[in-house]
């Protein structure tokens, strides 16, 4: 349910961003049925990668509709889905870096445009120092490596990703 929630919410998202219908829908049919999406959704140990994905878009959705009619509650709304992404999974702290890109795609007043976001920041910034902290006290040290095997692995799981991801 998650996932069909974060699906629905990417044809809605690409809908208002890209405009045809059938484009949208098409996006959100080839995000929802990638391989690379198969382990999030069936793995319950992976439910924390589908509800980034539910809350993250809804927030992107609610901050597009405070765009075009401004109040606090859309405002709030989108606050709040950010914060419930940043619950889900620490990686949603990109989601203020998104923000401006969407008021320059809607010609909106770079005057407030960059005071409302100070908020997001916040918030990103303190889940991501909570994550960063969190990371070095429950992990173990890595073993001491080769730097010419540590970039051996770096260049295999770009290649892997990539290849999976085409």
């Amino acid at each position: 349910l998650w996932h069909i929630g974060g699906v629905l919410g990417v044809v809605y998202l690409c809908w208002r961003l890209v405009g045809p219908l059938p484009l949208a829908f098409f996006t959100a049919l080839i995000w929802g049925i990638h391989p690379l999406r198969v382990e999030s959704v069936i793995w319950i140990s992976s439910r924390k990668d589908v509800m980034l994905l539910f809350f993250y878009v809804l927030s992107l959705i609610a901050y597009i509709r405070y765009q075009t009619h401004e109040s606090f509650g859309r405002y709030a709304l989108s606050f709040l889905f950010f914060f419930l992404a940043l619950c889900s999974k620490s990686q949603a702290v990109t989601l203020p870096l998104i923000l401006p890109a969407l008021d320059w795609l809607h010609r909106r007043s770079p005057r407030w445009a960059l005071l409302e976001k100070i908020p997001f920041f916040l918030l990103a910034v303190l889940f991501g120092s909570l994550a960063i902290l969190s990371q070095g006290i429950t992990t173990m040290k890595p073993p001491d490596m080769d730097p010419a095997y540590r970039w051996f692995i770096g260049c295999h799981s770009f290649q892997f990703y990539a290849w999976k991801t085409l």
